[in-house]
């Protein structure tokens, strides 16, 4: 699990990295700091995969709204808490739906349980699956463990991070409705959806994946991403045992 601190404060900075080093789910993982909106937005948009974010809310050159809202374009699955010593911030932050606020000066207890509901929330949506349903039987495949899926002549093409390939029945426009929820996967054009977990950077015209693959995005999908009509989804979360898929193996299945 990775972590994102945005602040001018070094004080605050500080605080924070050294109560995240002590919770027990953070051990071992990445924490990312930034002392201003525009730098953490370069971060986002590059190499930076921050699974929970902390953002002080009244920043002087880029405020916490902006950097959650631009956030949630490129790192939808990532989760925000916001923090200030104002408690009006407290309702900006319900209007934008962030994760979480905390109010400055912290209380070590308030800030815990708030880690500790995001921590948790992260991990659940973690364990997300796909119900297919093979001839050999049943399975449940993790979302995480999906880096892509593409479509052509009315099948669907479930690329694996370990490097299988699952092939379904389906279409493509019934798969992004059906992953409309709240999501990890970005359409960037119509024949491809892309785990945003496997994603090492992106711009405004294409994706690099953390494999070295890079697709476009299409003009049309791009302006509905702009206009957030578009392109991010998920399913429902439901924690389940997950198949283990032949390395190299395409597979046929219908999915349920």
């Amino acid at each position: 699990m990775n972590y994102l601190i945005c602040d001018e404060s070094g004080d605050n900075r500080r605080l924070i990295r050294e109560w995240l080093e002590k919770s027990e789910m953070s051990k071992e993982s990445r924490i990312t700091e930034y002392d201003n909106g525009y730098k953490a937005i370069m971060g986002i948009t590059g190499k930076d995969h921050p699974s929970i974010c902390l953002l002080y809310a009244n920043s002087e050159k880029m405020n916490g709204y902006e950097i959650m809202e631009t956030l949630r374009r490129y790192r939808k699955d990532a989760l925000c808490i916001l923090y200030s010593e104002n408690d009006h911030d407290a309702v900006g932050a319900w209007r934008m739906n962030a994760d979480g606020f905390l109010k400055l000066p912290f209380i070590r207890e308030d800030f815990n349980d708030m880690l500790d509901r995001c921590q948790k929330k992260y991990c659940e949506r973690d364990n997300e699956y796909l119900f297919l349903r093979f001839k050999s039987g049943r399975y449940h495949v993790l979302k995480r463990d999906i880096m892509y899926v593409e479509s052509g002549q009315r099948h669907l093409f479930w690329h694996m991070k370990d490097g299988s390939i699952l092939e379904t029945p389906g279409r493509m426009d019934f798969l992004a409705e059906k992953l409309s929820m709240n999501g990890r996967f970005i359409r960037v054009h119509k024949s491809m959806l892309v785990n945003t977990d496997s994603i090492r950077r992106c711009t405004a015209k294409e994706v690099e994946l953390v494999t070295g693959e890079i697709f476009r995005f299409s003009r049309r999908l791009k302006k509905n991403e702009d206009e957030k009509s578009e392109p991010f989804a998920t399913y429902a979360s439901v924690t389940r045992p997950h198949a283990t898929m032949s390395q190299g193996r395409t597979q046929q299945s219908h999915l349920k």
